[in-house]
């Protein structure tokens, strides 16, 4: 829980939204990469509407 925690806000939202189960870690490797807590959020949101989608049934 420390990890999350000691997210950026705009990251920690993007996790406990998402319905994808992410660890903290994905956002960590992200920031230290040097992309800003923002931009982490986004693309986590990205991340997890293409998990979604991926996982619906074909019609």
């Amino acid at each position: 829980m420390r990890r999350f925690d000691a997210l950026p806000v705009d990251a920690r939202r993007a996790i406990s939204g998402a319905a994808f189960q992410f660890h903290p870690q994905a956002a960590e490797k992200m920031l230290a990469r040097g992309m800003s807590g923002k931009r982490v959020g986004e693309k986590l949101k990205a991340s997890d509407h293409g998990n979604y989608v991926r996982t619906e049934p074909s019609r």
